[in-house]
């Protein structure tokens, strides 16, 4: 009974914070510390995240058929370019877990400086982005870069994705 409490919590964590540009994983990191007996990896916030995923693909099941749809179509330019822009902004944060992972599951495993730190650090990425002005509409494929880059960094408990990816975003647009 306690474990499924664990997680009703942990999931509660999780839907309050994902949509915010606050970090839910950071969050899962600190409230998981309230529940002595075990503590949370990659692979635990990666389920948890699961159902955020497929959260956000109903609620924008639309649009994303939209793309599909239009992106085998003569005149789907535009599409293909956003689908490649996608990929491109993904590659960073593919590099990073994928070399990085056993040092990131660590700043999973328990509360620390680092998850302080981390917490910081997001405040001064937002921060910077909170104090852009806007340069331009379009997005290109430096900034794509960029915005990956932001997500690259969000494979940190403490850092937001959303912020950092925006931040990112606004910062070298």
């Amino acid at each position: 009974m306690k474990l499924i409490f664990e997680k009703f919590i942990l999931g509660c964590v999780q839907g309050l914070t994902e949509f915010l540009p606050v970090s839910s994983s950071g969050h899962l990191v600190f409230f998981k510390h309230f529940f002595h007996e075990s503590q949370l990896n990659v692979s635990q916030a990666l389920h948890l995240h699961i159902a955020t995923l497929l959260a956000v693909l109903f609620y924008f099941r639309r649009e994303i058929l939209k793309l599909i749809v239009n992106f085998f179509k003569k005149s789907g330019t535009e599409e293909r370019n956003k689908v490649f822009f996608l990929f491109v902004a993904s590659i960073p944060a593919g590099i990073v877990g994928i070399f990085f992972l056993a040092r990131i599951d660590e700043f999973f495993s328990a509360p620390s400086v680092y998850l302080s730190l981390f917490f910081f650090l997001n405040f001064l990425i937002l921060f910077l982005g909170d104090n852009q002005k806007e340069k331009k509409s379009k997005i290109d494929l430096k900034t794509t870069f960029f915005m990956g880059m932001g997500q690259a960094i969000a494979v940190l408990p403490g850092i937001s994705r959303s912020g950092s990816t925006i931040c990112a975003g606004l910062i070298w647009a």
